[in-house]
């Protein structure tokens, strides 16, 4: 990787692409600011890391802060990205934020066979994957008998929705394991053939959760492996 330092700034959560421009050594840096929130800072693992795929990175962490920040800005020097976060202290868990921006990520949705394959860390078929979604979101909701759950929808695209018909039919009254970061999120039992491309997380502990898993799932895998440095929480005086 070569050494450089750059700097910019995102919109958390919008498609809009981070921009990564070399500049020289002696050229002044504004450091970043944040008023509330927190400044952390990641080690890129992977020494042969292009502009590209830290470009790509700082895309996919910008779309996971949806939920927490409207505002973030970053600086790239040599093999680490800070990250200044606006952010609430008080309403998220500061060292849990840090922690879960850098998951790998990745979506599976496997059957009983396969899940039994991958649990011991043999070959496996996937059902679907992250590019079968089309969107996530996060939402409370309530039964008939008054009984709120906290759920994440997911729409399929029009293929992942086909493949998931199928997959249904094929495996009633077997479970569904639904994967995300290389943990099962859900296991539901199919008990009728889905066909309208809906798939539903449920047993998570509030809506925060609940919009920022869908926030995760929106984003993808994360391109690059990164490790936490460390990270500072700023509060208002």
């Amino acid at each position: 990787m070569a050494s450089c330092m750059v700097m910019g700034i995102a919109a958390c959560g919008t498609d809009s692409s981070a921009t990564i421009s070399e500049t020289a050594d002696d050229e002044q840096i504004s450091e970043i600011t944040v008023d509330e929130g927190v400044i952390v800072t990641y080690r890129i693992v992977d020494k042969d890391a292009s502009e590209e795929d830290i470009e790509d990175t700082i895309d996919n962490i910008s779309r996971r802060l949806k939920e927490y920040s409207g505002h973030c800005e970053y600086v790239v020097e040599d093999d680490e990205i800070t990250f200044g976060i606006e952010f609430d202290p008080e309403e998220y868990d500061a060292s849990m934020v840090v922690r879960k921006l850098i998951r790998h990520g990745g979506l599976l949705i496997l059957d009983q066979e396969n899940y039994e394959a991958w649990s011991q860390g043999e070959d496996y078929e996937v059902a679907l994957t992250g590019e079968d979604v089309k969107e996530a979101f996060g939402s409370e909701m309530t039964d008939s008998l008054n009984i709120r759950s906290y759920v994440v929808q997911i729409a399929l695209t029009g293929e992942g929705t086909a493949k998931f018909a199928d997959f249904t039919k094929d495996n009633l009254n077997s479970t569904a394991y639904i994967i995300f970061d290389g943990e099962v999120v859900s296991a539901p039992i199919i008990f009728d053939a889905i066909l309208n491309g809906q798939v539903y997380i449920t047993g998570l502990n509030s809506v925060e959760e609940a919009k920022v898993l869908a926030a995760d799932i929106m984003a993808g895998t994360l391109p690059l492996e990164l490790e936490l440095v460390e990270y500072e929480i700023i509060k208002e005086e």
